[in-house]
């Protein structure tokens, strides 16, 4: 089976969602910007889609990391 990985961020997103980071791996929403206020940790994100793909279950991703910008 393929995983299919979304991710919505400003500008692509609904109208009027800025500030948006979801993350959805097989139509399951493992990360929320808008509900946790920071970005995901991306090694959590790389092991929801490794599970994934591995036919194993996607848990939420809980670590965040900060974002900047240079």
């Amino acid at each position: 089976m393929g995983v299919t990985v979304e991710v919505e961020y400003c500008g692509i997103g609904a109208v009027g969602r800025k500030s948006s980071f979801e993350v959805t791996v097989n139509d399951v929403e493992i990360f929320s910007k808008l509900t946790v206020g920071k970005f995901p940790s991306i090694p959590e994100v790389v092991e929801a889609v490794k599970a994934a793909s591995n036919n194993e279950e996607v848990k939420p991703v809980t670590g965040t990391e900060s974002c900047i910008i240079l």
